[in-house]
């Protein structure tokens, strides 16, 4: 039911893609794993579990996408009257939640180092085009009395910079 109270996420999403597939994925597999730890027949689990109502149930979990993905998996025989059924089927879905999680989470870690490294490489431009600033643009007296050189001492000891660098040594205001 954890499940099932849970929105199937968007497709641009991949975080909660995977988050999403991977608590499927262990949903089912402990599904798979109730006849092993309880004392329920395991017939009735079957009869349960690999019907045709139940199968659907756990493929309205998918994304679309998914599902379509999932159906090209099947063979005819876990197919009857257009319904999955079948322990073949679970265990095939078992087997794409798993996969699905993995392919998601690679694809998450790799969306995320480009972030990381677009981050980076912005804060590298940033910083370097502050190193570049010419430190005479703004006269040659030292605004800040050579202390320490931060911006709120640029600010407080200067009525002729509004927006002052806050690099030592900087006497100009960003931007110039």
């Amino acid at each position: 039911k954890d499940i099932e109270e849970r929105d199937v996420p968007l497709n641009s999403d991949n975080r909660q893609k995977w988050l999403y597939m991977m608590k499927l994925s262990a949903t089912l597999k402990k599904i798979y794993e109730i006849p092993n730890s309880t004392s329920i027949e395991r017939q009735c689990w079957e009869n349960l579990v690999f019907s045709g109502m139940f199968m659907c149930r756990l493929r309205v979990l998918l994304t679309q996408e998914d599902h379509l993905e999932f159906l090209g998996t099947l063979d005819n025989e876990e197919w009857y009257e257009r319904q999955v059924h079948g322990e073949n089927a679970f265990k095939k879905l078992l087997i794409f939640t798993e996969k699905e999680a993995e392919v998601l989470r690679a694809v998450y870690r790799q969306q995320r180092e480009r972030e990381q490294r677009s981050l980076t490489l912005q804060a590298q431009e940033t910083n370097s085009s502050s190193l570049e600033c010419d430190t005479s643009s703004a006269g040659s007296e030292n605004i800040t009395n050579g202390e320490s050189g931060s911006i709120e001492s640029l600010a407080t000891n200067s009525t002729k910079v509004s927006k002052p660098c806050g690099l030592r040594g900087h006497h100009h205001e960003l931007g110039v």
